[in-house]
């Protein structure tokens, strides 16, 4: 998650005390009545520097408009007017750590028709949230949550945190709110509590006049007020950009016009550019889909490239890079080929967006700024169960294997998108758990995947687990991986000990021949108590 830095935290506190709410008196709740998460539907638009965002449900909808603070590097103020069935009725400011609708959840409960909003503070260690409950036309802040510290260190290196396998929860305990996170696996839960900010400003840097204050809230009110928020999210078609495609050091401008699909060279580089036969379709509409290809990387006697895919988002209403491709100039595999003592990798392999708010926009894009590896949860490949179990199982070196150099493993968001593409069922979950298993045998020889292994493997288990939990051998292949990425650590793993004794549990209750549990069970389960014995682990 986004990290905050103490400027914002600081800035958060003191706009908090300019929120407009409306406090309820005293109430009755039914105790324990659940909220189930509703999904944000998201407008955007930028518009001379400044963000409008649109997030809706139903009768209630968010306003949000974001500026820059010139003051404070990578800091921005948020103003947000909360409506219902269009009419106001509640406002707030805060520092934006990101974008809204990564920021915002919404939970409604039927039986209450009450809702609770929650807003993910930037911060250092782990998720804090702000928290609104919704009644009627009035909104009270409970407070700021965050996680039972204790239980917090050993949640958040679970797991299911790191696979994305938790959920939030939001319930009404009397009038008390609350507020934790399920682990969907281990059924764990952990439970966050109200959080007490000290209101002193850490340094005198930090403690800023109520004067310049309301200088930066008169803009964010004015704009929450004239904006279109029915026709202000029109899309912008015309962009100016320029990139040095041919790496003479001369940057080629052009207009791009994505209601035209036109592409209007700018200066006299550009239009050289467009005559070079070589470097002329480096810059094309196909469709309504601008491609970009970028400069040429050189290895061996092929040309290798990556294509760059833009289009227009109807949500953000900007040019987003929604795809791209590495090394073009190929219609086949990835393959390996050998030019004298170098072994250099061809093919094409396309990665595709995830998450809009975290997408490139195209006057933001620049080649030396993209790296992939850094955009690995916001874009990744679209594999198909079949295509992954075919490359998986393939041997080092064979066409498109994973152990391809230019084909890397794929990313726990990779696999767990074929997942939801390609749900667990009695039909494809021996293909699941050959993959698991598969990813965690071959640890040994790949020392230096062992980490992407150990996940990999970890991941497709856990959704085989979720979906099957009386599958013996996925039991076995849960502990067996466990332990062995903790003995990398040289500790003992307590999720481990647990899943050889379901393994031994199911096995006995299935009726199965006990004399096939391999030793290793029975003495890593030995071990594990030994060691609780003299250190007192749990």
């Amino acid at each position: 998650m986004i990290k905050q830095n103490r400027i914002a935290a600081f800035w958060f506190g003191l706009f908090l005390s300019v929120i407009l709410v409306q406090t309820t008196s005293a109430r009755s709740f039914s105790p324990g009545a659940d909220f189930v998460e509703k999904p944000l539907t998201i407008r955007s638009k930028i518009k001379e520097g400044t963000e409008y965002c649109l997030l809706s449900y139903n009768e209630l909808s968010l306003q949000v408009v974001i500026s820059s603070i010139s003051s404070y590097e990578n800091s921005n103020v948020a103003g947000l007017r909360l409506l219902k069935n269009a009419q106001p009725i509640s406002e707030w400011f805060y520092t934006a750590a990101g974008y809204p609708e990564n920021e915002f959840k919404l939970f409604y409960s039927e039986s209450l028709k009450s809702y609770y909003l929650i807003q993910s503070l930037d911060v250092d260690e782990w998720e804090k949230y702000d928290v609104y409950y919704i009644e009627s036309n009035k909104v009270t802040f409970e407070g700021t949550y965050e996680p039972v510290s204790k239980q917090a260190y050993v949640f958040y290196e679970s797991p299911a945190w790191y696979y994305r396998d938790s959920h939030t929860t939001l319930s009404r305990e009397g009038n008390k709110t609350r507020f934790t996170y399920v682990d969907d696996h281990e059924k764990e839960v952990l439970e966050f509590l109200k959080y007490v900010a000290n209101e002193k400003p850490d340094t005198e840097e930090e403690a800023v006049d109520e004067q310049q204050r309301t200088e930066y809230l008169k803009p964010l009110t004015s704009k929450l007020s004239t904006f279109d928020w029915e026709k202000g999210f029109v899309p912008q078609y015309v962009y100016n950009i320029s990139f040095d495609f041919n790496e003479d050091n001369k940057k080629e401008a052009f207009e791009i016009n994505w209601q035209k699909r036109s592409i209007k060279p700018l200066n006299v580089s550009a239009q050289q550019l467009r005559k070079d036969d070589h470097y002329k379709d480096n810059i094309v509409f196909k469709g309504d889909t601008l491609l970009i290809l970028g400069p040429d990387y050189g290895r061996g006697p092929d040309e290798i490239q990556g294509t760059y895919k833009f289009t227009i988002s109807k949500n953000y209403n900007v040019a987003l890079l929604s795809a791209y491709t590495d090394f073009r100039f190929t219609n086949s595999s990835f393959q390996l080929k050998k030019y004298g003592n170098e072994v250099t990798c061809f093919g094409s392999e396309d990665y595709f967006l995830y998450n809009g708010a975290n997408a490139i926009r195209l006057e933001d894009f620049t080649f030396d700024r993209f790296d992939k590896r850094d955009k690995q949860y916001d874009y990744g490949r679209r594999y198909t169960l079949n295509g992954l179990y075919e490359i998986v199982l393939k041997k080092e070196g064979t066409t498109n294997s994973i152990f391809n150099s230019c084909s890397p493993l794929p990313n726990t968001k990779e696999l767990d998108m074929l997942v939801k593409s390609n749900p667990v069922t009695v039909k494809n979950v021996q293909k699941y758990n050959d993959m698991a298993f598969y990813f965690q045998g071959i640890v040994s020889e790949f020392e230096s995947l062992r980490y992407e292994l150990f996940q990999c493997s970890l991941f497709l288990l856990h959704k085989v687990l979720n979906a099957f939990p009386d599958r013996i051998v996925a039991w076995l292949n849960f502990g067996d991986v466990r332990w062995e990425s903790a003995a990398i650590y040289k500790s003992y793993d307590k999720q481990a000990f647990d899943a050889y004794n379901k393994y031994l549990e199911l096995m006995k209750a299935q009726g199965k021949d006990m004399n096939k549990v391999p030793a290793r069970v029975y003495q890593r389960l030995e071990e594990y108590k030994k060691d609780k014995n003299i250190n007192g682990k749990k």
